[in-house]
């Protein structure tokens, strides 16, 4: 219509009785939506558009020129008032004048002013515990965070809030997550978790674990009822020891940093809870784990013979996918969060706990066990020192994309790794890559995880250096991949 039907419609509108359906109307320009509302005469008070407008049907562009022409009023009417008064109101007294002033509208936009806004559509909460205890973390995130569009909004238009991940998904499997960046906020439940979160760009939020100091040990325990083994002293390589996944602080890394230099038959892969089963019925000598309630209170079953130095606690981290404006809101909303929320999901907003000394046992752990064949018992918990080659000398050949198995590897030092790939053909390779680079290939992590598997090396350039051994040097996560 012409500025003399949209001047009609505007009176019809302010009679009452009838709405304006928007379909097929992208928008209007300043001046047509002027000479459209201005003959509402409420609209100036405490009225609903909605009793104007059918607000499904009206463009994300319309209804941000609707929601502007209203604000406008609403300024122009507190000009009116500045005048006559002193200025002492602030954004809360704009606030409520623009509530009296066009009612639902200015609610809702009083609503989006003061909400958290986010460019996001969806975000993954990535948890290792019952999804229950996260289900009033997803309901306040839901209603804290809202879309940036303010037309989304109106619509109602909400962020989609996803729980992914319990009780049964392993620690391997969360840490290919969290690699991938399929966790926008990874609540990593060992500190393992957390040092893959810190390696693949992840920003630090909040600790775990409220209830309880920010570090804890490691407990190797035994039967009290049917043991004679009292310390590490009395363990020989027929000794039974039941360890955790391989990717495990408590249950894995931090006992084999205690048992240094001893040989023992294992039983790996155990959950905590079977752990302590395994020990009670005798199905292993000595367990491991963390030493927390369980452990330490069970002292008519249980006996402890060895206490770990400290370990840091872990954390829970936002996804470097989240634009910066995202991660400041969802930092805001998880700070702002009610305790009994925050107790709920487990987390308190304190200072990150320091991971570099326990990063420096794992490394280390790494490095006594390259040569350990974990399919085959007794297990050495111990390595010779790797000898160094001359690379002085190096002769760079072609490109290349391959695959082999991974049979071997040594700590060359605490900055890098070396492994020893294999080709069906027979030929042999030594690929050199930092521990932190591996940490951010997914399904690799530590060189325990992948000796004896298969990797594809993509676009690499050996170099043959002196002895005849060919070398390749990993510098970006894309040129290795575990099959």
């Amino acid at each position: 219509r012409g500025n003399k039907g949209l001047k009609e419609a505007g009176k019809r509108l302010n009679k009452g009785g009838t709405k304006i359906d928007c379909s097929n109307v992208d928008e209007l320009s300043d001046m047509q939506i002027k000479i459209l509302l201005s003959p509402i005469k409420n609209l100036k008070y405490s009225s609903d558009v909605s009793q104007f407008f059918k607000i499904s049907s009206a463009s994300d562009n319309l209804l941000e020129q609707i929601s502007n022409y209203l604000l406008s009023l609403a300024d122009n009417q507190q000009q009116k008032k500045n005048s006559k008064f002193p200025l002492i109101v602030g954004i809360g007294f704009f606030s409520a004048f623009a509530i009296l002033s066009f009612g639902w509208l200015g609610w809702k936009y009083f609503q989006f002013s003061s909400g958290l806004r986010v460019k996001t559509t969806h975000l993954t909460i990535g948890i290792l515990t019952d999804t229950k205890d996260y289900k009033p973390l997803e309901e306040y995130l839901e209603s804290i965070l809202i879309p940036e569009d303010f037309s989304k909004f109106l619509k109602g238009d909400k962020i989609k809030v996803i729980i992914d991940g319990d009780r049964k998904i392993k620690y391997q499997e969360a840490r290919s997550r969290i690699v991938n960046k399929e966790w926008d906020i990874a609540f990593t439940l060992s500190p393992m978790n957390s040092v893959a979160a810190k390696d693949n760009g992840y920003l630090y939020i909040a600790r775990m674990f409220p209830s309880q100091p920010s570090f804890y040990q490691s407990a190797l325990f035994v039967s009290n009822k049917n043991s004679n083994i009292k310390s590490l002293k009395d363990i020989k390589p027929t000794t039974t020891i039941a360890l955790g996944e391989i990717t495990s602080a408590s249950s894995f890394f931090m006992p084999a940093y205690d048992l240094y230099g001893k040989t023992l038959t294992i039983k790996k892969g155990n959950r905590g809870s079977d752990i302590i089963k395994m020990v009670k019925n005798g199905d292993a000598e000595i367990g491991a784990g963390a030493f927390g309630d369980t452990i330490k209170n069970d002292t008519a079953e249980i006996r402890i013979i060895s206490i770990s130095r400290n370990i840091p606690g872990a954390s829970v981290y936002l996804s470097p996918r989240l634009l910066e404006q995202d991660r400041n809101s969802i930092s805001k909303a998880l700070t702002e969060a009610p305790q009994d929320i925050q107790k709920k999901a487990n987390y308190v907003i304190e200072e990150e706990p320091d991971y570099s000394s326990f990063l420096g046992i794992a490394r280390r752990v790494e490095e006594i066990l390259q040569c350990s064949d974990f399919d085959k018992n007794p297990v050495n918990f111990f390595c010779p020192e790797p000898s160094i080659s001359n690379t002085s000398t190096k002769t760079v050949l072609s490109k290349i994309t391959f695959t082999g198995k991974v049979n071997g590897y040594q700590n060359s030092s605490r900055d890098f790794i070396w492994l020893n790939v294999e080709t069906p053909e027979g030929k042999i390779y030594r690929v050199v890559i930092t521990p932190t680079l591996l940490n951010q290939i997914p399904n690799a992590g530590s060189p325990l995880n992948i000796k004896n598997k298969k990797i594809e090396l993509n676009n690499v350039i050996p170099q043959q250096i002196e002895g005849n051994i060919l070398e390749i040097v990993i510098n970006d996560a894309s040129q290795l991949k575990v099959l």
